[in-house]
């Protein structure tokens, strides 16, 4: 058996293992831990609308776009609406996506810078988490990895067949999220820069392709601005701090609050990043014994690399990452921790070929074995750890103690969306009232309203959460009035209180 043939099956083994991995910590407890905030609002919208209603409905209401709500609505109708049956299809997409780093890895550099960048996407503390939440982003890793691998092929081989799936798979892309418009600025730069420096001989066939899908995109474009008018504000994103900036980069790898870890993520991933985008020969321009002969020596021999995949990375980078630092401070804010995910897989590919840089097999171990180290305690502890809303936990404890006709009192719509998915118990009587932050111009529920559904109610039980402190203090002020409590829980994101009638009205 040649040498070539061993290599490619090793390859295979070790591919497989990853992807084993990477399914094993995506479907460990995808069920445990209740729905949150935000599927909660995705739950909403598949059970109140059809398929095609959602084209429609999502563009108005929500700052994505129909294409996972419609398929996820498509896999509901099959697997039902528990928790893992929702969650499942995020966690099969976040698994579909292992294997693409590979592919990309392998056009872009090399098998080992394949295998590893699948590793960090495998192992990612901040990629679990998505695959295993009903919303979009595996999704959109998936489109994004595709659109990525198709448009290195393209540029290889300049296919007629493979610029047509390009352009389909990153039009899908685009109507997963808006904010992967900023996936075509990078890709779209990286063209006209390429053709700057000549080596694209005939950009027609490339702006063909990039201006079809400016057309499949304008209807996009122009709801968008219709929706919008004159501006666009989302409420909930603050204007990028550098400390943001820097969480959101060591993120992508592992969110930790411990500062020794911390330091430890970002001196290995930013090593192996300055070994990506750079050439020459570290070892020999590296003297122990000379401190400053060795600074001299590092200049002389390295240089920013000239390699066409680190460039097409970088632009990706900018396009996803920067771009959106550049809107948010001269527009609108827009530097979302979630919005920018698009970014952490060129920077998983970084890595990877940072890595395939090292020649010798035990240092390259080492390195992988380095990464794990880093990756890995953050991904176990989000696994092991309640991290999400409890729910589930919070409903079951006011079922188990609340008397028949109690009343409920929940502070936003959020929270009667999830008193109503995980409730069972149909004598109580939920009631809803809005904080100040109450969505969509809703008005503040007035101290007067709030007596008045509280008014004949013995017990009334207060379930808080996503309410400031002015609201809670108000709400448990009005709810104590002739009444004393008599118990209270926190949970992960939620507060829960009972109020009883004293026995003297007072």
């Amino acid at each position: 058996m040649s040498e070539r043939v061993v290599r490619a099956s090793r390859t295979q083994v070790a591919l497989a293992l990853v992807v084993l991995v990477g399914a094993a910590v995506r479907l460990y407890g995808l069920g445990i831990e209740s729905l949150w905030t935000d599927e909660l609002i995705t739950l909403e919208y598949i059970r109140r609308y059809g398929a095609l209603e959602l084209f429609v409905v999502i563009p108005l209401n929500q700052p994505h776009l129909p294409l996972y709500y419609v398929l996820l609505d498509l896999w509901a109708s099959v697997f039902g609406l528990s928790a893992v049956a929702l969650r499942s299809f995020s966690a099969l997409f976040g698994i579909a996506t292992i294997p693409l780093f590979y592919l990309v890895g392998r056009e872009l550099f090399d098998d080992v810078a394949g295998l590893v960048a699948a590793l960090v996407y495998a192992l990612a503390q901040v990629q679990v988490y998505h695959a295993q939440e009903v919303r979009m982003y595996t999704l959109l890793a998936f489109l994004a990895l595709s659109s990525l691998y198709l448009f290195v092929r393209y540029l290889r081989t300049e296919s007629r067949a493979t610029a047509a799936a390009y352009a389909l798979v990153t039009i899908l892309l685009v109507y997963t999220h808006p904010f992967a418009l900023f996936v075509v600025a990078g890709e779209s730069a990286f063209l006209g820069f390429e053709f700057l420096r000549g080596r694209i001989g005939d950009l027609r066939r490339a702006v063909g392709t990039q201006a079809a899908l400016g057309l499949a995109v304008l209807p996009l474009v122009a709801g968008f601005v219709l929706r919008f008018g004159g501006g666009v504000t989302l409420d909930y994103i603050p204007l990028p701090t550098p400390l943001l900036v820097f969480t959101v980069l060591t993120g992508y790898f592992a969110r930790t609050g411990i500062l020794p870890a911390l330091a430890y993520v970002s001196a290995l991933i930013g090593g192996l990043l300055v070994l990506a985008v750079t050439d020459g020969c570290f070892s020999a321009a590296i003297d122990v014994r000379r401190p400053a002969r060795t600074v001299r020596d590092l200049g002389e021999r390295i240089e920013f690399t000239d390699a066409w995949g680190v460039h097409l990375l970088l632009f990706w980078i900018a396009g996803t990452f920067l771009l959106p630092l550049v809107v948010s401070y001269v527009v609108t804010p827009v530097f979302w921790p979630r919005y920018t995910l698009a970014a952490s897989f060129a920077l998983y590919l970084l890595v990877g070929h940072g890595l395939s840089r090292a020649k010798r097999s035990h240092v390259r171990i080492a390195l992988v074995a380095l990464l794990v180290v880093a990756l890995l305690p953050p991904t176990v502890f989000d696994l092991t750890t309640d991290t999400r809303e409890q729910w589930d936990e919070a409903v079951a404890d006011i079922e188990q103690r609340a008397d028949q006709g109690a009343l409920v009192v929940v502070a936003d719509q959020v929270t009667e969306r999830a008193v109503e998915y995980y409730g069972t118990r149909g004598d109580l009587v939920v009631t809803p009232v809005n904080a100040d932050n109450a969505p969509n111009g809703t008005e503040r529920t007035s101290n007067a309203e709030i007596r008045r559904k509280m008014a004949g109610h013995e017990e009334v039980w207060l379930v808080l959460s996503h309410t400031g402190d002015e609201d809670d203090a108000r709400l448990k002020a009005i709810a104590s009035d002739g009444r004393q409590r008599t118990w209270h829980e926190e949970y992960v994101g939620i507060e829960v209180y009972r109020y009883e009638a004293s026995p003297d009205g007072g």
